[in-house]
């Protein structure tokens, strides 16, 4: 492999002149510089990337850290990312949860792994790491951020999607179709993002004195969805008019959405007809589903872009412009989701609209004890 040093000698040059002959910087004569770039491509000379960074003083990479690798949701976070950095010039350097140890211990030991490699900023996707855990890891690195995760303490560094609202708008797009007697199958409780979108979506709901008939827990797997199914079926009598029994489900993510109609639908039930289901996250799959899953679409993607142009602008240095940190949830609406007998209960909603962050405790626990 050819050196810089070689391709200085070729050119009849110093080491120097030939670096700034080829990074464009300093003072270079036009015919000098055209002797070393001809130079470098006839000895198909590439420039080492390690010692470019040791001369900058940066490694042009950004490190990134996600929970899973298998994640539908996980990988659009990668996918927008790596495309980001690479229109900006700029590589990612990327590294997931496993090995021994916990969940959080294996967060924390994969960011370390980034922080070694001198990444010039890192972006992290974590519920596994405590408020506390992030503060540190900001202090040994200023230039990090959050996406799908608040920290008080660090809020002009999170950019994160308003679950609390995307709940509440869960629960009018069913309240607008006449649905009275509506299920949930919600997400693992340790995840604050979906403890925010079922709490959103219960107090929507207690707005209108109602609450959810039956309640599932699930994993935001395909199999638990279908998990869910035969429980599901067992307690609701499609032999009752629709007005009379459980007519909608709520799950909190589009992959559990997917699972529990999967099994429906091979259990000869007709959807949205016995049942509506109504997803969340907008998934790449679901408008290939049967039918077509009704969800709200989680802005994941642009909360994402966000908290990657921010971290480009730390690494340039100064005070990075304003821009959005929080992000409305719509609705996509398909098939999945039909109208039962009941008035509507206020307009059917079009879009998402921005609400305060939501305290108090989460309001759904755990799974049901009743028949329905």
């Amino acid at each position: 492999m050819s050196t810089i040093k070689d391709v200085a000698r070729r050119a009849g040059v110093g080491v120097a002149t030939a670096s700034r002959a080829l990074s464009g910087t300093g003072s270079v004569s036009g015919d000098t510089a055209e002797r070393v770039r001809a130079a470098a491509v006839a000895l198909d000379y590439r420039p080492s990337a390690i010692a470019r960074a040791l001369s900058l003083q940066r490694s042009e990479a950004i490190g990134l850290f996600v929970p899973a690798f298998d994640s539908w949701f996980y990988a659009s976070i990668v996918t927008h990312v790596d495309q980001m950095l690479r229109g900006a010039g700029r590589h990612m350097v990327v590294t997931g949860g496993g090995g021994p140890g916990d969940a959080r211990q294996q967060a924390l030991d994969g960011i370390d792994f980034l922080l070694g490699r001198d990444c010039d900023g890192l972006i992290v996707v974590s519920h596994q790491l405590r408020d506390a855990d992030l503060l540190a890891l900001r202090q040994r690195q200023p230039r990090l951020v959050l996406v799908n995760r608040r920290v008080p303490r660090m809020a002009s560094h999170c950019f994160v999607t308003d679950h609390a609202e995307g709940g509440r708008l869960a629960a009018r797009v069913l309240l607008s179709r006449g649905h009275r007697d509506i299920a949930v199958l919600s997400g693992p409780h340790e995840a604050p993002d979906n403890e925010l979108r079922m709490a959103g979506f219960l107090d929507e709901l207690a707005q209108h004195s109602l609450a959810p008939v039956l309640r599932f827990e699930g994993d935001f797997t395909y199999s638990s969805g279908a998990a869910v199914a035969g429980p599901l079926m067992a307690m609701i009598d499609r032999r009752r008019p629709l007005a009379q029994r459980c007519s909608a489900i709520f799950c909190a993510n589009d992959l559990m959405a997917l699972g529990l109609s999967s099994c429906l639908t091979q259990a000869g039930w007709q959807l949205p007809d016995d049942l509506s289901v109504l997803g969340y996250d907008d998934a790449d799959i679901s408008p290939y589903a049967t039918p077509p899953l009704t969800t709200i679409h989680a802005p994941i993607a642009e909360a994402a872009a966000a908290a990657c142009r921010h971290v480009l602008d730390l690494c340039a240095g100064g005070v990075p412009p304003a821009t959005p940190r929080r992000f409305d949830c719509a609705v996509v609406w398909r098939e999945s989701v039909g109208t039962a007998p009941h008035a509507a209960l206020g307009p059917e909603p079009r879009a998402s609209t921005a609400a305060a962050w939501p305290g108090g405790e989460p309001l759904l626990r755990r799974h049901p004890t009743n028949q329905y």
